[in-house]
């Protein structure tokens, strides 16, 4: 096993105990993350081929049409990384939320019986 894995881990179980619903939101918000990482590079290459292919002529010729899928692409692309933006912060901030309100129904109701 990957000794650096060990020690994320460490650090893991440690912020999972100092603060358990930060710790819930933040995984919530990287495991989003981490399912946006493959769009988002598809996204950057189509971005970059259609600018080399408006801008330069490395491929033998240059069209304006790729200039306007660039700008679209550019424009839709970062419209849509707002919004997931967005989404991400909202799921980790209610996931957080939530992790509290189950931590504060279980742990805090049996001690005040």
């Amino acid at each position: 096993m990957n000794p650096f894995k060990i020690l994320q881990i460490r650090k893991n179980i440690k912020d999972a105990r100092a603060n358990p619903s930060k710790f819930a939101g933040e995984q919530a918000g990287e495991m989003l993350r981490g399912i946006m990482i493959i769009p988002i590079i598809i996204s950057v290459l189509g971005l970059g081929l259609f600018f080399i292919m408006g801008y330069t002529h490395i491929f033998g010729f240059q069209l304006g049409f790729f200039k306007l899928l660039f700008w679209l692409g550019l424009i839709v692309g970062f419209i849509f990384f707002s919004l997931v933006r967005r989404i991400i912060r909202a799921t980790s901030r209610v996931t957080s939320n939530q992790t509290r309100r189950v931590i504060d129904a279980v742990v805090v109701e049996p001690e005040n019986k």
